[in-house]
């Protein structure tokens, strides 16, 4: 008999900062029955193996907090599922860099809101603080 375990599915960023990263995932589309966690892991380039973050229990929250984040870092994550038998297969790797300290956007991204705009906010978060042009300060506007 083979074992299979689905993989969760729309793994996403919901808020990033200098020292946290918030994640969102859906559960599997189809047999999701028997899952009684989810697996988070991360890594970076500093770190050789993933680190696993912790087991969340199937209770409708498919989120989590990963908290102790270093600045200005690459960070990759990734959610597993895991029944009885053991766990799936991951989630496709999604990657996001923590902004240094003072940068921290604070924004929360949602799925109303297309990458463009993120995009833009971000260009224009950037030439907010830029340090060398004490005049933008003045004309500076988040879209």
């Amino acid at each position: 008999m083979i074992f299979y375990v689905v993989q969760p599915q729309n793994l996403k960023l919901v808020k990033v900062e200098s020292f946290q990263i918030d994640v969102a995932w859906e559960p599997p589309a189809q047999d999701y029955y028997g899952i009684s966690h989810y697996l988070v892991e991360y890594r970076s380039k500093f770190i050789v193996d993933f680190v696993q973050v912790s087991a969340i229990p199937t209770l409708k929250n498919y989120e989590c907090k990963l908290t102790g984040m270093e600045p200005d870092v690459l960070y990759k994550i990734r959610i597993f599922a895991e029944k009885d038998k053991g766990k799936g297969d991951p989630t496709d790797l999604i990657k996001c860099r923590t902004p240094k300290v003072g940068e921290s956007l604070n924004c929360r991204i949602s799925k109303h809101i297309s990458e463009d705009i993120i995009l833009a906010r971000l260009i224009s978060f950037k030439l907010c603080i830029a340090k060398n042009f004490s005049r933008l300060d003045k004309m500076c506007f988040i879209i």
